[in-house]
Order: C-alpha cells, then sequence, then structure tokens
C-alpha cells in the first residue's frame, strides 16, 4: 500500500495547480479518486493496527497476571488460577499476532484493496494524459511561435499542424477514454466505502469472538465469585 500512497501523493501535489491534464472533469475526479483512496487506505490499515494492538494488549496483560502470580506469598489454587490466566492472556496474544487471511474481515478488506488498485491505475492513466496534453500544447506553442517569426516557413508550419493535428487526436481519445473509466471507478464509491466499514467491524467481533472462546473458563470462574466479593464485608474477614 506504501507505492499506492506515494503515487498519490504526487498525482494530488498536481492537481492542487492548475488543470493539468487539460481536461478539468478529469482533474476533478483526481481529487475525488485521490480523497477516496485516502479514506479506504486508512481503513484498511487500521483493521491491521488495530490487530496489534489487540495483541500487545494482551501481551501486557499477560506479564502482569504473571507478576501477579509470582507476588501472590501462597502456593495455592488462586496461585494456579492467577498463571492459568496469565496462560490465557498469552494464548489471546499469540492468536492476534497470527495474520490470517482466511478470516471474514481479511477477505472483505482484499475487495478493497482490489478497488485501490483500480483506483491506482486510473491516476496512473491521468499521468500519461498529462503528458501528452503537454506534448499538444508544445506542438500548438511552436506553431505559434513559427507564425511570429520575421521570415514566416509555411511549409514547416504546415508539417507542425500536422504532427500536431495527431496529437491533439490522440490527446482526445486518451481522455475520452480515461474520463469514462474514472466514472465507472467512481460509480463503486459506496458499496466500497460501505465493505471497507464492515469489513473493520467484522474484524473487531472476530477479535473479541476470539477473547469469548479462550476466556470461557476464566468467565466461569469471575461469574462464580463475583456475587460473593460484591457483597463482600472486608472489615468481617478473618
Amino acid at each position: 500500500m506504501g507505492m499506492i500512497t506515494n503515487f498519490k501523493r504526487s498525482v494530488q501535489r498536481k492537481v492542487n495547480g492548475p488543470a493539468p491534464t487539460g481536461n478539468s472533469d478529469i482533474d476533478e475526479y483526481v481529487q475525488r479518486l485521490c480523497n477516496i483512496s485516502s479514506a479506504l487506505e486508512e481503513s484498511s490499515n487500521s483493521i491491521i493496527w488495530s490487530q496489534q494492538q489487540w495483541a500487545k494488549l494482551y501481551r501486557g496483560i499477560k506479564f502482569q497476571f504473571e507478576n501477579f502470580a509470582n507476588v501472590y506469598p501462597d502456593d495455592d489454587e488462586y496461585r494456579q488460577v492467577f498463571k492459568q490466566g496469565s496462560e490465557h492472556c498469552n494464548n489471546i496474544a499469540k492468536t492476534y499476532s497470527n495474520e490470517d487471511l482466511t478470516l471474514p474481515g481479511r477477505r472483505m478488506d482484499f475487495k478493497v484493496q482490489e478497488y485501490l488498485v483500480e483506483i491506482n491505475a486510473v491516476l496512473k492513466e491521468s499521468k500519461y494524459l498529462e503528458e501528452a496534453y503537454a506534448n499538444y500544447k508544445a506542438g500548438v506553442e511552436k506553431i505559434s511561435h513559427l507564425e511570429r517569426a520575421k521570415r514566416v516557413d509555411h511549409e514547416k508550419i504546415a508539417r507542425f499542424e500536422e504532427s500536431t493535428e495527431v496529437l491533439r487526436k490522440n490527446y482526445i481519445a486518451m481522455s475520452d477514454s480515461l474520463l469514462t473509466k474514472m466514472k465507472r471507478v467512481y460509480s463503486k464509491r459506496k458499496v466500497m466505502f460501505n465493505t471497507a466499514y464492515v469489513a473493520y467491524w467484522r474484524s473487531q467481533m472476530t477479535f473479541i469472538s476470539m477473547l469469548e472462546e479462550e476466556t470461557k473458563e476464566t468467565k466461569a470462574y469471575v461469574t462464580k465469585h463475583e456475587k460473593e466479593y460484591l457483597n463482600m464485608d472486608v472489615s468481617k474477614l478473618c
């Protein structure tokens, strides 16, 4: 995704100036698609980032409960429970550290990645169109320069007019083709934004499910003691 980001930024820098492609509609689509790409790429990255944070969190909790069990002064059933809690956290951290690309959230995110590739493709074409437009403009300027010369060379002008007309037709054909492609890519934005949204939350639900599966015993233990400890009078303990 880094290459797409760097390319997209180079395109955005050019769009911020005068119409680089000579077609204001295309330049507008370039800006819109760059914005869409930024948002969707950030969403995709957040799936990976959040998984890393889940793993980091439970690695930290694992060490916390290891220390908790080591500091606990008695070698009894409580210490075993505390150690078990540390083991659960270690297992959770390992699970979150594995990049399982078959998970539903990641599989949906792959669709978003496919769309980002489509966006990148038309943005690359916009750079080729910039070159075609620059070549055509150069031809027009050359003709204008020849026409203003003290000695007008009509044969030379005719040759440049012929070659510039080829450049003009090429530019128009490229412009029409690219605009059609951009409209098609842009039309997918609503579904792809929603796909990214669902992919993110499906990933979070997967992480939560993993947590619930690994902590079944811990949950049962907590449920067993919760009411007793809520109603406990510490001053009466002996």
